[in-house]
């Protein structure tokens, strides 16, 4: 099956969320509105979702934290020591029969003296992608820290029946949460009968929370649930001249016996 749970909407200045702060939610009516209509609010509070993007809402984003505080999943860019974004690094192609294989790096992050290798192969067979991540780190004193790796994903919906993360719970794809001590994070869409899975190595803090804005429809302003930002946090503690490495893999499988509503 091709799915398509990437494409997640970066989201950026829209000319109507100039007005969204002066809508209001409509009393009850029968009368019918067109989008040429003085726009009106589905709910109250839709202002709040109006947040932008700093980077694309891409996978694989990363930088490196201070030790301690809780970060925000959706925005963690603002408390990071250091960002990978979209900082220029070399670039290995290795193409062969069996995978694809890409591997980026760079010496130095934000004048840190921390060397960054990051490998991403995509195997010929199966619906997945690893990951391996090696640091070094150069500086005169013990780096303590955390690396965190982001993923925007989507699949069909976020607060609907059938869709949820795979946690004690089960709380739905437009769920806020996190956890520590995991080693893996599913996302389970019911209704297209399939689950998508995160594991890394070692134990980790795992953070979720979903990516909405605010659109434009004949029925007024609304929210739009976009996907699902996922932070997974490891903890770093490296002497001068060590270095620290961790696997992951994204993959996605079909539910065993899943009734496929349509």
């Amino acid at each position: 099956r091709d799915l398509d749970v990437a494409d997640v909407l970066t989201r950026r200045p829209e000319g109507y969320h100039a007005r969204v702060g002066d809508s209001r939610v409509p009393a009850p009516s029968d009368a019918v509105t067109t989008i040429h209509a003085g726009a009106t609010a589905r709910e109250a509070g839709l202002a709040a979702l109006l947040e932008y993007d700093r980077f694309r809402r891409a996978s694989l984003l990363d930088g490196l934290f201070g030790d301690g505080a809780a970060v925000s999943p959706l925005h963690p860019w603002e408390a990071a020591r250091a960002v990978v974004g979209e900082r220029p690094m070399t670039r290995t192609l290795h193409v062969s029969a069996d995978a694809v294989e890409i591997v980026c790096a760079v010496d130095r992050l934000d004048e840190l003296p921390l060397a960054l290798e990051k490998t991403v192969t995509v195997p010929q067979a199966g619906a997945r992608v690893d990951i391996r991540y090696r640091l070094r780190w150069e500086g005169r004193g013990l780096l303590v820290a955390r690396w965190g790796v982001q993923f925007n994903l989507a699949l069909s919906a976020g607060d609907a029946p059938g869709r949820y993360f795979r946690v004690p719970g089960r709380p739905s794809l437009g769920s806020r949460g996190r956890l520590d001590g995991r080693r893996a994070l599913a996302m389970v869409d019911e209704w297209l009968g399939c689950e998508l899975g995160l594991r890394w190595a070692g134990a980790g803090e795992v953070a979720w929370a979903p990516v909405e804005t605010v659109s434009l429809s004949e029925s007024g302003f609304e929210r739009i649930y976009q996907g699902a930002a996922l932070l997974v946090l490891w903890p770093l503690r490296l002497p001068p001249g060590a270095t620290w490495e961790m696997a992951l893999e994204l993959g996605l499988s079909e539910l065993a016996g899943a009734s496929v509503e349509r």
